[in-house]
């Protein structure tokens, strides 16, 4: 019998799947038969799979649609637990489950602060019914926990916080993989993210073209996204082609991370910033806007320092900071609340806890 079943409705570059595959990977090294059925095959993050994970495709290009695929999977191939993170791909699994009447755990893992993602009215309603079907719904922060329980009305038992955690080791081996020539008389800022509204970089580059220290900080984006040619256009419009670099997406972005003066983030909501710890395992300090999520349990004093997305005076002060602080680079720490180790430690403690019934 298989030990867990990890499904996914695509392995594309994305922070949640990043956490799934060395999730999966770590818990086949310590002997657990893991298996993934990925809805759509041809994820750029298949190819990081361990060789003793095993894979399974179900050949559904929309997660609606793969219901019945789903039931008749669960019917079929046995587990002990079946696992699955996204939102949508939790409401499926959540109808699959009723419909195979399987006697296995069901575990959703929330990616997100539903509330900030508009999820409301009739997806509200859904939400509720099938997220209390499950055994165990996981929160990846304080902030989503709660969300889940007050505005969701997710049992509060059902809930528990697992964090997110890095391959602190692996990352800063990486980090020493390529020759990042930052320009070291400025105050280079490395950001990491799609290029979607909830990362708030249009936000960003207005304030950044305003800032006193313009001349003296190159802004280095990682990244795509829908919004790539509006930003390109407002980067020309605020005249400041010469101050940012748009990378598109980067394979290893942890050169660059590891090079720079400091990581900023200025997303308007996330629900566990990985980006965040990946970014510590560097040794790089932290400039981040105050929103809700993990970020808030993430930073304290000795790892970074915030600033208001909305105030120039709040970001001239983090830059300035970061500008007294450039002689004391790469002094950070690690800290093991954010191991890959921590992490999978709590996963494996969850998936051998005793399974209490639930009816659909």
């Amino acid at each position: 019998m298989i030990d867990c079943v990890f499904f996914v409705p695509f392995l594309g570059v994305g922070g949640s799947e990043k956490v799934l595959v060395s999730l999966a990977n770590e818990l086949a090294k310590r002997g657990y038969k893991i298996q993934f059925c990925i809805l759509k095959k041809g994820g750029a993050l298949e190819d990081e799979i361990d060789e003793k994970v095993s894979i399974v495709y179900l050949y559904s290009d929309r997660t609606i649609y793969s219901i019945f695929k789903i039931a008749k999977f669960l019917s079929e191939v046995k587990a002990k637990v079946y696992f699955s993170s996204l939102w949508h791909m939790n409401l499926v699994l959540g109808i699959a489950k009723c419909l195979s009447k399987s006697p296995a755990r069901f575990i959703a893992r929330e990616t997100n602060l539903l509330s900030e993602k508009s999820v409301t009215g009739l997806k509200k309603i859904i939400t509720r019914f099938i997220y209390n079907i499950f055994d165990t719904v996981v929160a990846q922060s304080e902030d989503m926990r709660s969300d889940l329980i007050n505005n969701y009305g997710v049992l509060e038992d059902t809930v528990c916080k697992i964090n997110n955690g890095a391959n602190q080791k692996l990352i800063l081996e990486l980090s020493k993989a390529l020759d990042v020539n930052f320009d070291t008389n400025l105050i280079n800022l490395v950001t990491v993210g799609k290029l979607e509204y909830q990362k708030g970089y249009q936000e960003l580059l207005r304030l950044y073209s305003r800032s006193s220290f313009i001349e003296k900080c190159k802004l280095h984006i990682i990244g795509d996204g829908s919004l790539k040619n509006d930003i390109n256009k407002q980067i020309k419009t605020l005249g400041i082609e010469d101050r940012v670099i748009l990378y598109g997406n980067q394979r290893n972005p942890y050169p660059f991370i590891a090079n720079a003066d400091a990581f900023i983030s200025s997303s308007h909501f996330e629900g566990f910033p990985n980006v965040l710890i990946e970014a510590l395992a560097c040794r790089t300090f932290i400039v981040s806007n105050r929103y809700k999520g993990g970020v808030n349990e993430i930073i304290n004093d000795d790892c970074g320092i915030f600033f208001d997305l909305s105030s120039l005076e709040s970001f001239d002060e983090a830059l300035g900071a970061i500008n007294n602080m450039k002689s004391k680079k790469h002094q950070l720490k690690p800290d093991y609340r954010y191991s890959l180790d921590a992490m999978v430690d709590s996963y494996e403690e969850l998936f051998n806890k005793k399974k209490i019934e639930k009816r659909c």
